[in-house]
């Protein structure tokens, strides 16, 4: 297994006999916060062990399915950590407010809406025609509060300094407020987005051009 491994680059930091035990869990789980792509354990013919939230554990009888598990896992581990670091930008969200669903004018504004494209997040900063409203301040969907929202969802948010009735009105449809350097960010890394998100973030040009056309080129 060694030899096969080194032949597919796959780096080693130690090799054992016999089941996976504690130590070797906590062994990797200290190579996660320096890579997280080399917190893993691959266990050949022996007994499964199950996966922690740092460490991924591959087990198989046949070496050739785990290496080839490794490979996946690999890949899609990767383009999951260069997603993340799209985390610090402002995501692209389309919001709509739902008719008979103003449930607080003011103080702060607490309205239904509808999530339209992309994940709305507590925090996310929302914008109307071009121009900076607010803040999500928080969100609860069933009565229940949540930190984030997708596509088709329907919940109530509570949005500080505007007023229902002005600001925002039935049926207006809302967007993240975004920089263009988030936009521009975003836009050269859009293999990592959504289609969904790929879509807003073209409407959120659109909007913002309509004040400056060069806006995010």
């Amino acid at each position: 297994m060694l030899m096969l491994c080194r032949e597919k680059k796959i780096p080693i930091r130690k090799a054992s006999i016999g089941p996976i035990t504690k130590k070797d869990v906590l062994e990797a789980e200290s190579n996660y916060e320096q890579d997280p792509l080399h917190a893993i354990i691959l266990g050949f013919n022996v007994p499964e062990t199950s996966s922690t939230e740092k460490v991924k554990i591959l087990t198989s009888q046949i070496i050739y399915t785990l290496l080839d598990d490794y490979e996946k896992w690999h890949v899609e581990a990767k383009k999951a950590l260069e997603a993340k670091k799209l985390d610090k930008y402002t995501r692209p969200c389309k919001i709509q407010v739902l008719r008979n669903c103003i449930f607080r004018e003011s103080n702060p504004c607490i309205v239904g809406v509808e999530i339209q494209g992309g994940t709305l997040k507590i925090g996310t900063p929302l914008m109307k025609n071009g121009k900076h409203l607010s803040t999500v301040k928080s969100m609860q969907e069933d009565k229940e509060s949540v930190q984030q929202a997708g596509k088709g969802k329907q919940l109530a948010v509570s949005i500080p300094n505007v007023m229902a009735g002005r600001q925002i009105k039935e049926g207006d449809v809302l967007y993240s407020a975004m920089s263009e350097l988030d936009f521009v960010e975003l836009k050269k890394n859009a293999k990592y987005l959504a289609k969904d998100e790929i879509e807003v973030l073209k409407e959120i040009a659109q909007v913002y051009r309509e004040e400056n056309p060069v806006w995010g080129i």
